[in-house]
């Protein structure tokens, strides 16, 4: 295991947690902006002001690159249920209206069915895949977390796995 505080690559002890430097390297701020003129052509006076009002946000560049891994997009359980209720309903009024028309019951219900088989398939694995994303976006924040950067070498290194990369490939170290 590598001392936490010292660069492994070149010795430096005044390294830096890449989570300090990007809470500390953001910004955000308001500008006010008052201007004025006054003028007289032709024995005439003119005159105006103008005041604007902006607001600035940013970050440095290291800041970017040092930024925490993106959270990945959860969808709620209900939203899948209440999907899956409303994709039986059709799937089972569709097969109604089908024997209504003189198509035999079993085509008539095991088409649907299958229909509905296949996507009830479709949505429980992007479910879980969801999942997954998740477990491995806490895996990557807990890694995020324990980062350690070298400004003298400009690497990003894990101390409790050793690992080192250079900063613009830090999230190789994510994974």
């Amino acid at each position: 295991m590598a001392e936490p505080f010292k660069c492994p690559v070149c010795g430096n002890e005044g390294v830096q947690k890449v989570a300090a430097i990007s809470m500390a390297g953001s910004w955000t701020g308001r500008s006010l902006s008052i201007g004025g003129f006054a003028g007289d052509v032709g024995g005439s006076s003119f005159g105006g002001g103008t005041l604007a009002q902006s607001a600035h946000s940013g970050a440095s560049n290291l800041v970017k690159l040092l930024s925490p891994p993106s959270k990945p997009w959860t969808s709620k359980p209900i939203g899948i249920v209440l999907v899956l209720i409303t994709m039986t309903v059709v799937a089972a009024l569709s097969a109604i209206a089908w024997i209504g028309a003189g198509v035999s019951p079993v085509s008539a219900a095991g088409i649907p069915c299958l229909v509905m088989l296949v996507i009830y398939a479709a949505v429980f694995l992007s479910w879980n895949n969801g999942r997954w994303e998740r477990d491995t976006y806490a895996h990557r924040l807990a890694t995020w977390s324990r980062l350690i950067y070298c400004s003298r070498c400009h690497n990003v290194y894990d101390p409790q796995t050793s690992r080192v990369a250079p900063a613009d490939l830090m999230r190789n170290l994510l994974l």
